[in-house]
């Protein structure tokens, strides 16, 4: 009689892999399979899938295997298991293809899971990376643009994070035609393209990466292949589908000379946003910023039927007077990514794009188009 299939590993391991890939198993996806996180043991390792078919994760950890083999565990409920036990090692038995037990010290669990054959199982590319950055870079950059996609799908290409791969830098950047956010991140080791890569991903998958790359530290690389795109870390790798059409040239509508700078503490920008707000969301989250020389910034919004606030800023004024509206929403947004104690505010004219900067990050702007008043 042939030995049950099993494995034995640490469960803070696990556990960890599992919160790295459970998210993408759907409690009530379109297609059952979906739920479920599928298990490869092979040698020495345990190689765990999710997909949602839009978004892949594979995950490979060490564990004490006596047998290759396939299997599937409902994803959320089997992370919801993990959180629930305090032992330090875990072993996992199959006992049928769609029957797996797992055994503690203080007891037993049996799961019922799905026919291995009949999961989805995502495809990852066996071609080179395009290029490598650290972890932490990755996570900046796409935290930095990813708020100014657009909110629905109207223009797919606007719902997505667009880069832009050359030779000597890495542009990314996003705009939903109201607002803008760019990176650009010049590269140690030049690459030998041909041609330039140009790619839009969703930002349901850009947000998910962010999420996934939180705890990582090391080189992070990235490998294109027909209709997607895949990160690698350690022995964690995220792939996303690409979104298909052409990004809109943007950089037109960035100014290149300012007629206005202003210097201001982000700190005290925000919570004077936030105050304004109160009123300019009765009237179309409408603010006016007015800057003078001597005067500092000061930031206004009116509702006739509630009231009104007027806040003013310490600023250090180069250049013109400036008066321009504004959404306050897109400021808060902007402002609210920025971690620099300082920012530039650029403008040239009132119905000229107004520019943010952090004093202390090079590569790095966000703009916002201003408000046509009546």
């Amino acid at each position: 009689m042939s030995k049950t299939p099993s494995l034995k590993l640490d469960r803070s391991s696990l556990l960890k892999a599992i919160n790295l890939t459970s998210r993408l198993a759907s409690n009530r996806p379109a297609l059952p399979a979906l739920s479920f996180l599928l298990f490869e043991a092979v040698d020495s390792k345990l190689i765990i899938y999710a997909t949602n078919l839009e978004q892949s994760t594979k995950v490979e950890l060490e564990a004490q295997i006596e047998a290759n083999y396939r299997f599937t565990l409902p994803g959320r409920l089997f992370n919801e298991y993990l959180n629930s036990i305090n032992s330090i090692e875990l072993e996992l038995r199959l006992i049928n293809p769609t029957t797996i037990e797992c055994l503690t010290e203080n007891g037993r669990v049996e799961f019922r899971g799905l026919d291995p054959d009949e999961y989805p199982q995502p495809s990852f590319t066996q071609d080179k990376p395009l290029l490598s950055l650290p972890a932490s870079e990755w996570k900046q950059a796409f935290s930095l643009v990813v708020y100014a996609t657009a909110l629905d799908d109207t223009r797919p290409t606007l719902a997505g994070v667009f880069i832009l791969v050359s030779n000597d830098e890495l542009v990314i950047a996003a705009t939903d035609s109201y607002r803008l956010a760019e990176k650009i991140i010049k590269l140690k080791t030049p690459l030998k393209l041909s041609n330039p890569q140009k790619l839009i991903i969703p930002k349901e998958s850009i947000s998910e990466l962010v999420r996934l790359l939180s705890d990582q530290s090391g080189d992070t690389s990235v490998f294109v292949g027909d209709n997607s795109i895949e990160w690698q870390v350690d022995g964690l790798r995220f792939s996303s589908r690409l979104i298909d059409g052409n990004y809109p040239d943007y950089r037109a509508i960035i100014p290149t000379e300012h007629q206005t700078r202003l210097t201001v503490n982000t700190a005290d920008c925000l919570a004077a946003l936030k105050t304004t707000q109160l009123f300019a969301r009765e009237v179309g989250n409408t603010v006016k910023l007015t800057a003078e020389p001597d005067n500092g910034l000061t930031i206004e919004s009116v509702a006739d039927q509630r009231g009104q606030a007027l806040q003013k800023l310490t600023a250090i004024t180069e250049g013109q007077p400036m008066q321009a509206s504004f959404n306050v929403k897109y400021l808060l947004d902007a402002l609210s990514v920025m971690s620099a104690d300082n920012l530039f505010f650029e403008n040239q004219a009132a119905d000229r794009p107004l520019v943010i900067r952090e004093t202390n990050l090079t590569g790095y702007l966000a703009l916002v188009m201003p408000l046509r008043l009546d």
